[in-house]
Parts: structure tokens; C-alpha cells; sequence
């Protein structure tokens, strides 16, 4: 309990009960605006309790965060590791009554969890929101004597929804033990699944030569015996559908869903045998080559040029998105080829083959809500068609044969007996948390209640792939199919400073070279043990270089993303090679040698003070990935259309005279591929190198007082993704390419000229550009694209005004800009502060209504972005 003079006094202030907007709080303090934005929107939700809401907003946003001096920023105000006084003590303990108290609580917890549900969660197996362990409200309890009258305002269990990857692993290892080659050697979930996972079978049913037909004699009940007319003795045979379904969910960020319901293949008309592809020569097979049948789990893929077949995955469901789809383009395809999965997968479909045959496809309106999970309508389930179940339960009776595993209890119950397995192992390994408790994973007063539900293993996966692998798969395949388009931007949120509108090309490019000095000086003091704590690399061998190289200076070499201790000549053994039958580990040329791949190279290494090259190294990528991925999507158009006259061709047996055509197409399809791919993967490797300099940064590990970060503090830098169209990734492009000029960007200068030509054009002026040089250009472009993103905001509130949906007047910036090109060419226009100044000399007052709020502005590489 805190004495009164802690207390803060209810500061009063006209007009807030009648204020939905909250406009109060940034007139009191403009730091609060994203607050005040979080907080409109969550009483515009509010139908019931409204005023109440209201002060209790009012409550929190003025006497708790701004007078008590708390975090403006949102996402570090919510941060897990964040601690926040007692709001009791501080603002509710005036209150008369435990019910005042208790509703203003309770409120206030109602909207801190609107914010964590709305923009710090993700849905999980069954679409529910769970929150990142990373955040969560930070505000304590009420005390004990107020718990009876009030609602916490502390979700206290969220932190166990999401289970460490460490744990992951080793439940793959317990349920599928690594040297496994046969179910067989599945023991723990034979011994889990004793009720549920056998069935009986007739003694000829059983192969006892086959590892795969895991059999037992036992004796049955009475009860068996006058029920089932069973005789004393009964052979069981074991159904690996549960196990190997918990399996996948353990590999793949699979809903539970999804993946009961994937489809065997056993229709399709080619088959997946051990690696290879062959034609399906069962009963079931539907199609022809002409026109194959693909509805199976396993999906070939062909490589082109190497003349080799590969597969990937296909998922046969995928919740709102196969809305409105008929039942041929339902579901989506998975291009990695999982080696234990697929072995796995097809282990399960030679089993039911053998052990659990079907006569014909299961159709949707033949399931049952057990097997679905949710009631859905019969034009839903006509619409799903039929499906060769590949987790289809043995074990049930008649007709259920055929159909998927049940919805929830089963699994629910084996995940539990994991897990639980899991505890006693950690237990006897004498494994505690950080208070020194043994591990829990399990409620062991009940049978199906744990602390990591079943359907949030999809949310740890996710985790675990964004925090330690890099970009998330589904960007990384939007990129591919050249779908969407990607920008990185750095926030740099310090409130009363723009450091996107006040710092010129030169000043900038200096900062960011006396910032990589002085943490290159930092390094030097250094020990092995600091290194490894305080840089980004993708290999410890990176380290050891590091510290020899420090040692005489001369092989140490630094450009715009990090430092290369072998002077820019390691290239050629930069690269890792695994081995995935052996495991065995080489070293060989980094991925695109000769020419340079620093982020890739496990020599590299890097730290905060490189964050704005990473970043513009990463935005170039991806502007390179969206031009090959609209090439793939070309191409593929093009082959499609030659295919199909193919086919026509054969069945009017007319010769096709396109052959030559199409296969060189298809060689340039698989060449700008396997480019985008590795794209992809420099992308990734960028990003995981951005995100442990940006941990680094925000978590104050620097101590001694450098100063790692180019512009504001190191707690003020966080990293996001947004998806963009063309034009922004290429004013992007253009922009950071001032400051870094490593990028050849001379295709995104003449895009951009073209689109500011157009601008010209729409506001009644002449287009010029297109009749400058191309030196001239570039000078031109680049001084245009920071004057508008310096006057408009950012680069991305300037894109209105170079797409014509606004007036540059409203800017303005209605002066001759012919004239000022000539000057930019020229070099008479060198700092943005100048130009700024011109144009302020002839321009009407500026109001915008979408300009970015003062404190928060967006930072990419030359912070225009």
C-alpha cells in the first residue's frame, strides 16, 4: 500500500463525459494520441455502459498513464516484461464504494483486453484470438478484499497458451521417437491409446510379417463377451490415425481441423511412392493424365530444369477462404517438401489401404456433426464434394470407418496424456521454472485440461516460425505468386521530433556512419561472451572471426548493414550446407557468389546501429521479389494456355507446333522461380538479422552508455510489416536509395519519374521529367520523392497526391516545378530544409485530415518511410 502523497489527484476536465473521440487527452498531452485512438475505437463497440466506460477511460488515460508518468506507447505499455503500478492505490482507492471501485476496474480491464485481442493476437486451431506471450496487461490485481466485488484485471493463465518450441520438439521425439521407422516403434501412443486406439479384428486380418500391423491377443470381459459375443480371447489391432494426426499438428501450423479432414489421394490419379510419382492404378483413381485428379495430401511439383519431380503439400480445407469456391479450387498448396512428413503421411495411406479400404469417396453430406465439429449447412457440404479421408478411424463401427476421427475428445484426450508424459519427464529431470517450481503442462485434477490447449499448438508453431524463422510462410508464398507486395518500416516514436521531415540526404548519411564507428569502437572492448550477447549473426563462427580479426584491424571492413571480418574475401566458404539423410554439415560458397550476400553469410555480423541499411536492403529484396513474382504469374498464364492447346491438339489429333515454345517458357518459369526463392531466402535471413538487432535494441542490454540507435532512443523501435502496392515499394526504393546506394535502382527511378510525370500531368502542369538525362533524373526523382514525403507525412500518405486522388496544391506545393527541377538537376537544391523552405515561401496554411499523428512517424532506410 502506497502512503497518500503517491496517490494521484482526479485532475477535472471540461467536457470529457461528453467526449467519445477522447480529444481531451491529447489537448493534455499529444503523446496520449495513440491511446486516444485505441481508446475511440473501443467505445464505439460499447451498446451498453457507455458513460461508464467513459470515465473509466478517462481514469486511465489522464490520472494513471499520463499523470503517473507511464509509457505512452501501447505496445510497451503491454509488453510482459513491463511493470505497472497498482491503479488501485494510484486512482481508485478514493472511490466510497467496492462497487464504484470494481466498475471502473473492471472497465478499464475491459479495454486493455479490447487492444490485446484486436492487435496483439492471432487466431488459433479453431479461430478463436489468442494473445502473443510477448504482451498482456500489466496493471496488478485488486487487492485480496476487493476480489469478491470485481472481475480480475489480470488474465493470469494467457502466458500459458503458448508452448516453447523446445517443448514442441520433444513431444515430436516422445510421440515419434527419432530412429522410428515403423509404427511399430510408436510405443508410447500404442501404451496411450489403450481404449480408444484398438479394435478387434478377425486373426486373418493380421499381418504378422508386416512392422507396420501393430497387433495383441487379451482377454475380454464379461460384459464384452454377453455384449459383443466375443470368446475369452480376441486379437486387437492399433489404429495410428490419432497418433499420427497429434504428429502433424506437432510439425505443421495446422488447424486440428484441416487436418482430419485432408484427403488420402487414394482417388487421385497419380500416387506418391517413396519419393517418387507413378500412375495410380486403384479402383478409386478418377481422371487422367490429360486431366488429372488432385485432390490428395501430397502434391507433385516439377523442377524443370533439373529434370526432377518434387512434392509438397496440399490442404484440402482452408476455413474462410474456400468460401464460394467450388469444390476443384478449395484448399491450398504447401511448396516445402517435409521429409518426415511426407514419410509419415504416407505410411497412414498404405495402412488404411490395407487395414481400413474404402469402396468409393465419403461424401460431406454423409458426415455427422461429430465429424465435422460445427453444424454447417447441406449446400455447404454439398459443396465440399466428396473426400478419401486419410485419418479416417478404424476403430469406430460401420459406416464411421470411412470418415474422419472424431472431432475433439479423442485427440484432446492423447494431447493430455503428452503432455502429461512430458511433466514427469521434466520433473525427473529436476527442470524448474524461473521460481524454481517443477514444470506443469496438466491439470491433474481432471483428464482433458491442460495449460497448452490443443487447439492453440497452430499459435506456437506460428510463434515459433516468426520469432525464430524468419518471415511467416504465408508472406513469403503471397511474394511468390506475386500477390501482394511487401514494406518494412522502422517506428521511430519519440514525441516532438520528425525525423522523417527534418533530416537531410548528407546529415542522415553521416549520422548513420558516426552511429556504425562508435559501435565499432564499442566491439573492440569486447569479450566472446559480450559479442555473443549484444550482435546478430547467423553463426557463432561470425564471433570467433570477429575477435580475431579485432585484433589487428586490417580484415575488419564495414558497409551500410554490418561489419565482414574477412574483408570482404569470405564469400567463398560463407555458406552452410546440411546434409538431410546425414546431418553432416559443410561450408561451401554463400548463396549467389560471386557476387556479395552479406546477410546470408555466416561470417556476417551486425547489430542495432545497422537497423536502417537491413532495412533498405530488405525493402529492395522485396521490391525484386514482386517484379519476378508478376513474371512467374505471366509466365504461368502463357503456359497454361499453350498446355491447353496442347490437349485440344491430342483430341482432335491435330500435330502441336508450339512444343519448342513451351518448353523454353517452362524453363524460364522454373529460372525466375528458383531466383524468387532465393530471394525469399535472403529475405528471411534479413529479417531474422533485424529482428535480434531490434530485441537488442529495445531490451537495454547496452549499458555502457553507447548509444546504438541512429535517431531517438533505443526503446523507441519497433519493426513492422505492411503490405503496399508497386508505386510504394518503389518511391521506397528510390528513397533509400540517397542514402544507400548499393541497390541499382535505376528501374525504380525512371517508374517513378513516369508516375511523377503522370502527377504533373493531372494537377494542369507539363511533364518534364521524361526529357531529362538520366543523371539528372535520379537527382530529380529522388529530391521530388523526399520533398513530397516531407510535406505529406510519409511515403505512404504521398501516395494521393502521385496518384492523382489529391491536389498538390493541398500540399501546397503549387509552384513551378519545372523551375525547380532545373535547380535539383543542377545541384542548387541540396538540402530537403531548403526545399521545404521554398515551398513554405508560396504555399497556403496545410491542413490534412489523414496526416500522421506528431510523435509517430514511419522510418524506412532514409526515414521517409
Amino acid at each position: 500500500m502506497t502512503s497518500n502523497n503517491d496517490k494521484v489527484k482526479m485532475k477535472r476536465i471540461r467536457g470529457a463525459s461528453k467526449d467519445a473521440e477522447c480529444r481531451y487527452a491529447t489537448a493534455l498531452d499529444p503523446k496520449l494520441e495513440q491511446w486516444r485512438v485505441l481508446a475511440a475505437e473501443w467505445l464505439a463497440t460499447i451498446k451498453e455502459g457507455k458513460s461508464h466506460a467513459m470515465a473509466a477511460l478517462r481514469i486511465f488515460l489522464v490520472d494513471y498513464v499520463h499523470e503517473g508518468g507511464l509509457d505512452v506507447e501501447p505496445a510497451n505499455f503491454l509488453r510482459r516484461n513491463n511493470s505497472a503500478p497498482c491503479i488501485y492505490e494510484r486512482c481508485l482507492s478514493r472511490f466510497k464504494t467496492k462497487r464504484q471501485i470494481a466498475l471502473h476496474f473492471t472497465k478499464i480491464s475491459d479495454f486493455i483486453d479490447y487492444v490485446l485481442n484486436s492487435y496483439f493476437s492471432v487466431d488459433d486451431d479453431d479461430g478463436n484470438r489468442v494473445t502473443s506471450p510477448a504482451f498482456g496487461n500489466p496493471i496488478p490485481s485488486l487487492p485480496d478484499a476487493m476480489h469478491s466485488n470485481h472481475a480480475s484485471g489480470k488474465n493470469d493463465e494467457s502466458n500459458k497458451l503458448v508452448l516453447p518450441h523446445y517443448f514442441i520438439t520433444r513431444l515430436r521425439r516422445l510421440l515419434c521417437p527419432v530412429q522410428a521407422k515403423n509404427f511399430a516403434d510408436w510405443s508410447w501412443a500404442q501404451s496411450a491409446e489403450e481404449r480408444t486406439g484398438w479394435f478387434v479384428v478377425p486373426v486373418d486380418n493380421i499381418d504378422k510379417t508386416d512392422p507396420d500391423c501393430v497387433w495383441r491377443q487379451r482377454v475380454t470381459s464379461e460384459h464384452e463377451r454377453s455384449t459383443h459375443g466375443y470368446g475369452e480371447l480376441v486379437f486387437e489391432m492399433w489404429s495410428p490415425a490419432r497418433a499420427v494426426a497429434l504428429y502433424l499438428k506437432l510439425q505443421l501450423p495446422l488447424r486440428t481441423f484441416q487436418v482430419r479432414m485432408l484427403d488420402s489421394g487414394e482417388a487421385d490419379t497419380h500416387r506418391y511412392v517413396k519419393g517418387e510419382w507413378v500412375k495410380n492404378t486403384s479402383q478409386l483413381a478418377k481422371g487422367h493424365v490429360k486431366n488429372p485428379w488432385r485432390h490428395g495430401v501430397f502434391r507433385q511439383m516439377t523442377d524443370d530444369i533439373k529434370h526432377r519431380q518434387m512434392t509438397g503439400l496440399f490442404i484440402n480445407t482452408n476455413k474462410t477462404a474456400d468460401k464460394g469456391k467450388d469444390e476443384w479450387s478449395k484448399g491450398y498448396s504447401i511448396p516445402w517438401e517435409h521429409p518426415d512428413v511426407l514419410f509419415w503421411l504416407e505410411k497412414l495411406r498404405d495402412w488404411q489401404e490395407k487395414y481400413n479400404p474404402i469402396s468409393a469417396p465419403v461424401a460431406w453430406t454423409d458426415l455427422e456433426r461429430k465429424h465435422i465439429g460445427k453444424t454447417k449447412s447441406d449446400v455447404q457440404l454439398k459443396a465440399m464434394g466428396s473426400t478419401c479421408f486419410l485419418f479416417r478411424d478404424a476403430a469406430a463401427h460401420g459406416s464411421d470407418k470411412a470418415k474422419p476421427v472424431a472431432a475433439q475428445s479423442v485427440l484432446d484426450s492423447l494431447w493430455y496424456k503428452l503432455l502429461a508424459t512430458l511433466e514427469e519427464h521434466c520433473k525427473a529431470e529436476q527442470l524448474h521454472d524461473l521460481a524454481d517450481k517443477p514444470l506443469i503442462f496438466v491439470r491433474r485434477d481432471t483428464l482433458l485440461t491442460t495449460y497448452y490447449p490443443l487447439h492453440a499448438l497452430r499459435v506456437s508453431l506460428i510463434t515459433a516460425y516468426a520469432l525464430e524463422g524468419g518471415v511467416p510462410m504465408s508472406i513469403l508464398s503471397k511474394c511468390i505468386a506475386g500477390h501482394a507486395r511487401l514494406v518494412m518500416t522502422l517506428y521511430y516514436t519519440k514525441a516532438g521530433i520528425t525525423y522523417c521531415t527534418e533530416t537531410m540526404d548528407a546529415a542522415t548519411k553521416r549520422l548513420m556512419v558516426a552511429e556504425q564507428e562508435n559501435y565499432a569502437r564499442w566491439l573492440k572492448d569486447k569479450t566472446y561472451q559480450q559479442l555473443e550477447a549484444h550482435g546478430a549473426y547467423h553463426d557463432p563462427a561470425a564471433i570467433s572471426a570477429m575477435m580475431l580479426a579485432m585484433q589487428c584491424g586490417a580484415s575488419l571492413t564495414k558497409d551500410d548493414k554490418g561489419f565482414c571480418p574477412k574483408g570482404g574475401w569470405g564469400c567463398d566458404s560463407g555458406g552452410v550446407y546440411v546434409n538431410e539423410d546425414t546431418g553432416t554439415v559443410t561450408y561451401g560458397e554463400v548463396p549467389g557468389y560471386p557476387q556479395k550476400n552479406c546477410p546470408r553469410c555466416r561470417w556476417f555480423f551486425t547489430g542495432p546501429a545497422f537497423l536502417d541499411g537491413l532495412n533498405n536492403h530488405w525493402n529492395n529484396i522485396q521490391l525484386q521479389m514482386g517484379d519476378v513474382g508478376e513474371r512467374i504469374v505471366k509466365l504461368e498464364g502463357q503456359i497454361t494456355a499453350l498446355e491447353d492447346e496442347v490437349f485440344e491438339c491430342q483430341e482432335n489429333d491435330r500435330p502441336f507446333l508450339e512444343q519448342d515454345k513451351l518448353n523454353t517458357l517452362r524453363k524460364i518459369h522454373q529460372s525466375e522461380y528458383e531466383k524468387n526463392n532465393k530471394y525469399a531466402e535472403d529475405s528471411s535471413a534479413t529479417f531474422r538479422l533485424i529482428a535480434k538487432c531490434t530485441v537488442l535494441a529495445t531490451s537495454g542490454s547496452q549499458s555502457d552508455g553507447v548509444q546504438l540507435v541512429a535517431v531517438g532512443g533505443s526503446q523507441d523501435v519497433r519493426v513492422a510489416i505492411d503490405e503496399c502496392d508497386r508505386l510504394r515499394q518503389v518511391l521506397t526504393s528510390v528513397a533509400g536509395s540517397t542514402v544507400y546506394p548499393e541497390h541499382d535502382v535505376s528501374k525504380a527511378i525512371l517508374q517513378a519519374g513516369k508516375a511523377f510525370d503522370m502527377m504533373l500531368a493531372r494537377n494542369g502542369k507539363e511533364p518534364i521529367l521524361f526529357r531529362l538525362p538520366d543523371d539528372e533524373l535520379t537527382s530529380v526523382v529522388q529530391h521530388i520523392t523526399r520533398l513530397l514525403a516531407a510535406e505529406a507525412g510519409s511515403i505512404k500518405d504521398a501516395l494521393p497526391f502521385v496518384e492523382g486522388a489529391r491536389q498538390l496544391a493541398e500540399l501546397g506545393l503549387d509552384l513551378n516545378m519545372e523551375q525547380l527541377a532545373h535547380e535539383m538537376a543542377m545541384g542548387q537544391v541540396v538540402e530537403l530544409a531548403e526545399t521545404q523552405l521554398l515551398a513554405t515561401s508560396i504555399k497556403v496554411p496545410r491542413s490534412l485530415q489523414h496526416a500522421a499523428p506528431e510523435g509517430t512517424m514511419e522510418a524506412d532506410a532514409n526515414v521517409t518511410e
